[in-house]
């Protein structure tokens, strides 16, 4: 059996970022239903998982929390940083950030390329 649960909830939540103010759009990412939220954190271990390809930041953020349940890990938090592409699933396009679906080091969030051209403000994926 696997030592990851997939059925542990996670809520989407969001941050603002350097460019939040003016873009009025802010930063999703994910963690567990029962766990605070990035900004109440006030010491602990903090695990970040980056999702994949397939951006299911969601699903990788449930594996990554049933490890910890399951490890007995005390004082540890999980988030799951999420990128989007324009129409994906999930996106609230008029209050998140986004990324072009390009293979252009300088658009594409897996290169830390910066957030879509089609915003007023750009952000690179690895500076959020």
């Amino acid at each position: 059996a696997s030592v990851c649960n997939q059925n542990i909830q996670v809520v989407k939540e969001q941050f603002w970022t350097s460019i939040s103010a003016a873009t009025n759009r802010t930063y999703p990412y994910w963690r567990p239903l029962d766990q605070p939220a990035i900004d109440s954190i006030q010491s602990g271990l903090v695990i970040l998982v980056q999702h994949g390809t397939d951006r299911n930041g969601d699903e990788y953020t449930q594996y990554m929390a049933g490890a910890v349940a399951k490890s007995g890990l005390e004082n540890t938090y999980v988030f799951g940083p999420q990128m989007y592409f324009l129409g994906d699933t999930g996106l609230d396009s008029e209050n998140e950030l986004y990324w072009d679906d390009s293979e252009n080091a300088d658009s594409n969030w897996r290169w830390g390329g910066d957030s879509s051209a089609l915003l007023s403000e750009r952000i690179s994926s690895f500076a959020v």
